[in-house]
């Protein structure tokens, strides 16, 4: 039987797991990789332009549009938003890692029919438009894909769902999260069958 190394069990068993590993494990296994992710199409070519050098798989554009839209989704205010957990590190980690060589493309391509998508609205990127344009663009986005408003999902749309899919669990399985806005309790006394609840749920 052929062996497999430290960084492939592990991407199997995310897979196995439902794709949880936490933002701790994949920056322990980003720094196994020596060089960007290669981006390659059906044919083996290779697309899309160099990744920015802090991220593995996202260029520069791709990473301010990310930033952009997690300020909008989960915006900070009284409770942390998205990008005070660096919730983009741990999507390109988990993109860069766990997917293959086509679920990363795809993701990829999906983003950048966002990116034009709005770009040809606005005729800037979506980090640059002010802030009544961004929540218009997002409104209008969340209403086609998960309110079927759209005569035909293209790739932005099959990005977004994937995208805020994402996005939501990273926040919700963040360290930040957990310990602040969910019921945590890191030491657990007795079990107790019938407690009253407090209208928060359990990070533990």
């Amino acid at each position: 039987m052929s062996t497999i190394d430290r960084r492939e069990v592990l991407k199997r068993a995310a897979h196995a797991m439902g794709y949880t590993l936490s933002a701790a494990t994949l920056a322990n296994l980003a720094g196994c990789a020596k060089e960007p992710v290669k981006l390659v199409d059906a044919k083996g070519d290779t697309i899309s332009e160099a990744p920015a050098s802090k991220y593995a798989i996202l260029t520069q554009l791709h990473a301010d549009t990310i930033y952009a839209l997690n300020d909008v989704i989960i915006p900070s205010g009284a409770t942390p938003g998205a990008n005070d957990i660096d919730a983009i590190a741990y999507l390109d980690s988990f993109v860069s890692i766990v997917y293959d060589a086509k679920k990363q493309a795809n993701f990829i391509n999906g983003l950048d029919f966002l990116i034009t998508d709005v770009k040809d609205a606005y005729k800037k990127n979506y980090a640059d438009l002010t802030e009544a344009e961004k929540v218009a663009y997002l409104t209008v986005l969340e209403e086609e894909v998960f309110e079927g408003k759209a005569e035909n999902q293209t790739g932005k749309h099959h990005f977004y769902r994937q995208f805020k899919g994402m996005l939501l669990n990273t926040y919700y399985q963040s360290r930040v999260v957990g310990e602040e806005i969910l019921a945590y309790d890191p030491v657990p006394g007795q079990q107790i069958g019938c407690y009253d609840y407090d209208g928060k749920s359990w990070s533990l």
